[in-house]
């Protein structure tokens, strides 16, 4: 069996309630492990310093945080996004 460390130095969560920061993060965690596990990304590539996910405007903390998991999974080469 094989696995996959993935290193985040920082995750900025500009306009996110603080109170809504914590389930941002799980949720970021939750879906990230998903995709990872699902298979299809490149992560031998990995992501470009500084990236940036632009979330959309008004989401709940679950939702932002599984759109910023889509958007790092994406940025690693992750299938279909």
């Amino acid at each position: 069996m094989s696995g996959v460390r993935l290193r985040i130095d920082r995750l900025v969560l500009d306009g996110v309630a603080p109170g809504d920061r914590a389930r941002v993060v799980a949720a970021f965690r939750a879906e990230l492990a998903r995709l990872l596990a699902a298979g299809g990304a490149d992560v031998a590539a990995g992501a470009r310093p500084g990236h940036v996910a632009m979330l959309p405007a008004g989401a709940d903390a679950g939702s932002a945080g599984r759109a910023a998991a889509a958007s790092v999974f994406s940025a690693i080469g992750g299938a279909g996004r």
